[in-house]
This record gives C-alpha cells, sequence and structure tokens, in this order.
C-alpha cells in the first residue's frame, strides 16, 4: 500500500487516495497507515428494496413517504459510518461513497417499476452528497 501511495501521489500530485473501507477490524487495520491516505472509501448496499418499497416491510403508500425515508436513512447512515470511521481509524477521514446498491435490484424483485425504484436510489445517494459537502458531516 505504502509504494502504491506514494507512486500515485508522485504522478497525479493533486489526486486524493482513499483506503477501502468497512466498519469495525477493517478500518482498525487502516490506523498506523492512517497518514497515507485522504478518505475512506464505503460500500453501502442498503436499505433495500423491501424496506422502502409499497408493501414492503414499512408499507409506505405514498411516495413522498418512500422519498423521505431513503433521504433520512443516507444521512443517518453517513453520519454513523463518519463516527465509526474517526473510532476505528483515529483520525476523522472523508466518507467516500463507491458503491450502493438501493434502487438497483433486478427487475421483477421490486414493486416499484424500474425508473421510480432508480430515482430514488438517486435520492439517496444525493442526500449523502448534500450531507457531507454542507459541513454536517466532519
Amino acid at each position: 500500500m505504502k509504494e502504491v501511495v506514494a507512486c500515485a501521489r508522485k504522478h497525479m500530485p493533486k489526486a486524493k487516495v482513499a483506503a477501502v473501507g468497512a466498519p469495525g477490524k477493517w478500518n482498525q487495520g487502516l490506523r498506523e497507515n492512517a497518514h497515507l491516505f485522504d478518505a475512506v472509501s464505503w460500500h453501502a448496499y442498503e436499505p433495500d428494496g423491501a424496506a422502502v418499497n409499497y408493501g414492503g416491510r414499512n408499507n409506505f403508500t405514498h411516495l413522498h413517504d418512500r422519498v423521505s425515508f431513503v433521504a433520512g436513512y443516507g444521512r443517518a447512515v453517513s453520519q454513523q459510518a463518519v463516527a465509526g470511521i474517526k473510532a476505528d481509524v483515529g483520525v476523522a477521514k472523508p466518507l467516500v461513497h463507491s458503491e450502493f446498491g438501493f434502487g438497483l435490484d433486478h427487475p421483477g424483485h421490486c414493486v416499484l417499476d424500474e425508473f421510480l425504484n432508480g430515482a430514488l436510489h438517486g435520492v439517496f445517494h444525493v442526500s449523502r452528497i448534500i450531507e457531507v459537502r454542507s459541513g454536517a458531516i466532519a
């Protein structure tokens, strides 16, 4: 990791380097090399469609309820992830969402049609971006 980061910084001095993160032992393993990277990436695959779609666990009957849930969920889990990174790694590092899954369920697995589910997927990740860019998440 040290050699790869050194090479990246040499050839791309303005590039930001993110370490792949995961809560707990994985992030704790990054602690001694935290000075090497600028951020921690995170793969977020939740909430699943069953938590959001009409007829799912929450049985949201209105679109505005689904959008509100998704946006609020994105904000809450981002805050938790940043706090977890600080606790595990020992320093505050920005959170980078590099993978995600909500709204990308296979056709036929969702109650919502693919376009609406994709729109909710976008709301989820836009809420995370706004949260981080607004400074609400340190």
